[in-house]
């Protein structure tokens, strides 16, 4: 596992969870961690990304769920929405 085939599998559809998408740069740290001694570059560096990977892909995952509104809060939402009236004044919009 690399990052141009953890590239080719999000272009091609194939990954189609945040959960997947952590699960393979798990996959590509842990084996380089793996065939790479403590001691080694490679390995430190692995370990490294691991952990930003895990932290960039939950990032990643709740800010989508933020955008990604089911239809009853996206209505509520609208009804929240604050507009302006012709004096200025704000008021809380009537759904």
């Amino acid at each position: 596992m690399d990052l141009s085939l953890i590239k080719t599998k999000i272009e091609t559809g194939k990954v189609k969870q945040f959960d997947e998408l952590g699960r393979l740069f798990d996959l590509m740290c842990e084996n380089a961690m793996k065939y790479n001694g403590k001691g080694d570059d490679y390995y430190a560096y692995a370990k490294e990304l691991k952990t930003h990977s895990r932290a960039a892909v939950r990032a990643v995952k709740n800010t989508a769920a933020q955008i990604v509104r089911s239809p009853s809060q996206t209505r509520l939402a609208s009804k929240r929405k604050r507009t302006e009236t012709s004096e200025g004044e704000e008021v809380r919009a009537r759904g």
